[in-house]
């Protein structure tokens, strides 16, 4: 989160990183890698621990976009150029945030990158515009990626969607020598051609 915030405010965005409760795991790297096996392995489960977790992920999302809204005009904020990013777990807590569809914490935009949102999902009829980016080659979010751009098209909604043929789960600003390494650009100029960058603000 902080790498991408990093590039999103060098370009004119002013950016906030989210701490948001999660599924706790070990803070050994290879502890870590061991638990993310074993949940690849066994999805179900994985699915119903999201389950549970998800509502206070969803929380915290809003009370941070709540906030930003809030104090808008002191950190020199747009308050109707609000979004969230977010990456696999927090694009699930993005698309959430979506469907809770509330006044005070609604998007104006989102960008739920490789999130693997397994259970169907109807955007409200005012979804706000999104940006998907995901890699072929990521069997945990693909297909569900695919899905959410049909369910904005469906629905009338602004959405792009990207789909790299490699790049795995969990990209991020991770350089691999590959055209997914340059997801955040194409992010940038979407940003910019949905009219959210420019002179109203940041």
């Amino acid at each position: 989160g902080y790498d991408v915030a990093d590039w999103l405010t060098a370009h004119g965005v002013a950016a906030f990183v989210l701490k948001y409760r999660l599924i706790q795991t070990a803070p050994d790297d290879e502890a870590f890698a061991q638990q993310m096996q074993a949940n690849m392995q066994n999805r179900e489960q994985l699915r119903k621990r999201i389950a549970e977790l998800q509502p206070l992920a969803v929380a915290d999302g809003q009370a941070a976009v709540k906030l930003v809204r809030r104090r808008a005009a002191e950190w020199g904020i747009d308050p109707e150029r609000i979004g969230m990013m977010g990456f696999s777990a927090g694009a699930m807590l993005t698309i959430g945030l979506i469907a809770q569809n509330e006044a005070e914490s609604r998007l104006n935009f989102a960008a739920p990158i490789y999130g693997p949102v397994w259970d169907d999902f109807t955007p409200p009829p005012d979804a706000p515009p999104a940006f998907l980016a995901v890699a072929d080659d990521d069997e945990l979010a693909a297909r569900s990626c695919a899905n959410l751009y049909l369910a904005w098209k469906e629905a009338g909604r602004p959405v792009e969607l990207h789909i790299y043929a490699q790049g795995g789960h969990g990209f991020g600003m991770r350089k691999q020598g590959l055209p997914v390494d340059h997801w955040i650009e194409r992010f940038d100029e979407w940003l910019q051609a949905q009219g959210l960058k420019g002179a109203r603000g940041r």
